[in-house]
């Protein structure tokens, strides 16, 4: 079938009540101008080309207009090509036996047509879903590269090898876990708490750490890239900010905003070291910025506390 897109095509479209009606009359008709180009060579063989039409036209419009155009077709050949020339539909004998044996065959005709354009159609949907879940991966995969190699730059620098080493690996064990959403199909959903618990998850064991908001869920895009920022954040904080001392606190909350569509998360930091603007940026420049699946991120750097806020796209009530 990928040799005959044209067919491929035309079983795949739905016709309109007059394109399903013009391709009944003439499939109809087709068959009658054939058995009349046979009927001095097969006087008898009544019904024998209307059966090719009626399997054209189930596939090119659906079971019912085969129905339709095998009833047309045998009261055709019954009107017209009784070799006998009586009078009147079925007052010769055998007409309304042969009739009915006619829509019998033609019924499995049918069902066997209609059977055959919805296989089609479903093999045509299962190609187009593939390419796109392969876009859809290709896209996500090139995304967690240049995270990767923005995670490793940025662990890099300032450190000796032996200090790069389990810092990166901290990160990439985040990623890891955050990457298990790659799983999820397109449109599939994932829950705000859930994640901000598996971004903050190496961090959640002094209870320096507080979450509050309502059920809801953002689009699998946003699950990764909110997973990374949160533990950039938690990173940050066990070493510069509120977690780096026994009486810091971080309050992460969130909230629904714009009626429903979107989810506001805010990260606040209280009770660390003073909070000064960093000199030189740092992974946040690759995680904690806007982004494919982030529609906003904000860090603003008050010396009571780093205050990070996160507008997400896409987000529904949890059910």
């Amino acid at each position: 079938m990928t040799r005959f897109p044209r067919i491929r095509r035309a079983l795949r479209v739905t016709p309109s009540v007059p394109a399903a009606i013009a391709i009944i009359v003439l499939c109809a008709l087709t068959g009658a101008a054939l058995r009349w180009s046979i009927s001095t060579l097969a006087p008898t063989l009544l019904f024998v080309t209307f059966h090719p039409l009626v399997l054209i036209c189930t596939l090119l419009a659906g079971w019912r207009a085969g129905a339709v155009c095998a009833v047309i077709s045998g009261l055709l050949a019954v009107a017209f090509f009784t070799p006998d020339n009586a009078p009147g539909l079925f007052t010769a004998p055998g007409e309304l036996g042969g009739f009915v044996a006619f829509l019998l065959a033609d019924s499995v005709i049918i069902a066997t047509g209609n059977s055959l354009r919805n296989t089609v159609r479903a093999l045509d949907d299962a190609v187009h879903l593939s390419d796109k879940l392969n876009q859809e991966l290709q896209h996500r995969v090139g995304n967690s590269l240049a995270v990767v190699q923005a995670v490793a730059r940025q662990s890099a620098r300032g450190r000796t090898t032996q200090e790069f080493l389990p810092v990166f690996e901290e990160r990439m064990q985040a990623l890891a876990r955050a990457s298990r959403y790659l799983g999820a199909g397109p449109g599939l959903v994932c829950d705000v708490r859930k994640l901000v618990e598996e971004g903050c998850s190496a961090f959640l064991g002094a209870g320096n750490i507080a979450m509050d908001g309502p059920d809801c869920r953002v689009s699998t895009d946003s699950c990764i890239p909110l997973v990374m920022a949160l533990h950039e954040l938690c990173t940050n904080a066990v070493k510069h900010g509120a977690l780096s001392v026994p009486e810091g606190r971080v309050q992460v909350s969130w909230r629904m905003a714009e009626g429903g569509r979107q989810v506001l998360l805010t990260w606040q930091e209280a009770g660390g070291p003073p909070v000064t603007a960093p000199k030189r940026r740092g992974l946040g420049s690759a995680v904690l910025r806007a982004q494919s699946g982030l529609a906003a991120v904000d860090l603003a750097y008050d010396p009571a506390g780093l205050r990070c806020t996160i507008l997400i796209d896409g987000a529904a009530t949890a059910h």
